[in-house]
Order: structure tokens, then sequence, then C-alpha cells
């Protein structure tokens, strides 16, 4: 019955004033639909895995700055009938609401914290399902989410990257070598199991 919905995931911890801070546009700004919080990852960045999380929301949050970029958590207005089975139902409610005429926000006071993946074959595989949920969701909706337009990624990709990163150059060429391999195998998967996924993960 509420005007505006909140979504988040379980495995995530607000920071104070979250969610006020991401509802707060909503009371001055009546076109916009949806708004994306800020994931602050808690990984640690000696490891690869971990400096490979981190860069990666240091990146998103970049290219979030121009174009929002929807993750595990979201307020939106309550137009949309129900949460779409997917694995990015983040965006796939961000492309539903961007198809009704409302502008997509993004604040990133709206942080939260989360963990993410610790080992190579969980990160892998986190990647692969998110990737191929957002070639699913272009098709559908003929909406990108900005991570899967590859030249907003490069434009931004060395965009005030923090010293913290550049010192593990080694780190941080394996990071993309890896990124372009996962979206190689994820299409390719897509290609071969035509878009049949059951979306349990």
């Amino acid at each position: 019955r509420s005007p505006f919905l909140v979504l988040t995931s379980a495995d995530t911890i607000l920071a104070p004033d979250a969610l006020e801070n991401l509802c707060l546009p909503f009371l001055s700004h009546e076109n916009i639909g949806i708004i994306a919080g800020r994931p602050l990852h808690k990984n640690s960045i000696d490891s690869f895995i971990g400096f490979v999380v981190l860069f990666q929301g240091h990146l998103r949050h970049c290219l979030s700055l121009v174009y929002p970029k929807f993750s595990e958590l979201i307020a939106f207005r309550n137009v949309v009938p129900s949460i779409p089975p997917t694995f990015v139902d983040e965006e796939e409610i961000a492309a539903i609401i961007k198809a009704k005429g409302y502008r997509l926000s993004y604040v990133p006071e709206g942080a939260f914290y989360n963990k993410g993946p610790e080992d190579l074959r969980e990160f892998l595989s986190q990647r692969k399902r998110n990737h191929i949920g957002h070639i699913l969701l272009a098709r559908k909706y003929r909406y990108e989410a900005v991570t899967l337009r590859g030249r907003s990624v490069f434009k931004y990709l060395f965009k005030g990257l923090p010293l913290e990163y550049k010192k593990r150059w080694f780190w941080l060429g394996a990071a993309i070598v890896m990124e372009i391999f996962v979206r190689i195998l994820s299409r390719l998967e897509n290609f071969f199991k035509s878009g049949l996924y059951d979306y349990i993960w």
C-alpha cells in the first residue's frame, strides 16, 4: 500500500541514515522512479579476489555518478506488479520503471555494507550469473545496465583511480583480463542455453 518501497538483500548492513538518504529525493523530484544505494564491500584489499571486488565496486560507483547501477539496495515507486524472475532483479525493476517514463537516480549517501566473493570459483560464478542476467535484460527490454556498456566502462576505468589500486598494477591487469574472460564465457553459455534458466542460485 505504500507509494514507495525499499528492497535490500538479506546479507547487507545499512549505514546510519542510509534509508533516509536513499528516499529523500522522492520528496522533491516527482519524476524520479527508482534510486540506487552504494555498496561498500568489506573484503580485504590484500588478497587478489578482495582487490578485484573492491576495484569493481569503485568502478561501479564512478559509473553510477553518471548513469545509475542498481544492486542490493534500491528504493522505488510502487508501480511494479511483482519482483520479476531474473538473476538481476534490481536492474529489471529499474528497466520496468524507466519504461514508464520515470528517471533513474543514484544516492551514494544511501550506503550499505556487504561482503563479496572470497575465492576465485565463487567470484567467477557470481560474475557470470550477473552478466548473463544483464544480457537477458538487454534482450527483453532493450535496457542496458551501465556495466554492460564496454565503452562506458573503459572510459571510467582509470578515472580517479586511487593510488592503492594503481600500486597493484599486476592485479589490476589480471582483473581486467578476468572480466573479459567472464563476459566471453557468459555470452557463449547464453548462446548454447538459448536463454533458458531457472534463476535458482
